[in-house]
């Protein structure tokens, strides 16, 4: 039974992601690079983290300070 892992990379293949240089954005600004293709780097706390509302948002605003102070919690600096 094939993996989660090679199930994304054989998408990512057919889609030609590899191509257009979708694992150069995996550093970002750090300049980190994962030590290989397809895996990104672990979270460290002091990271920041984007926070995104799916379309389905809440419109109370007490639900994003929960996942804000969850993210806080973990040790990480959220960003909206």
């Amino acid at each position: 039974m094939p993996t989660r892992r090679a199930i994304m990379q054989s998408i990512s293949a057919a889609l030609g992601v590899g191509a257009l240089g979708g694992a150069s954005m995996v550093g970002g600004a750090t300049g980190k690079t994962p030590s290989s293709v397809g895996q990104s780097m672990r979270l460290r706390p002091g990271d920041v983290v984007g926070l995104i509302e799916p379309a389905s948002a809440s419109d109370d605003p007490f639900d994003l300070q929960l996942v804000e102070e969850t993210v806080r919690a973990l040790g990480l600096v959220p960003k909206r």
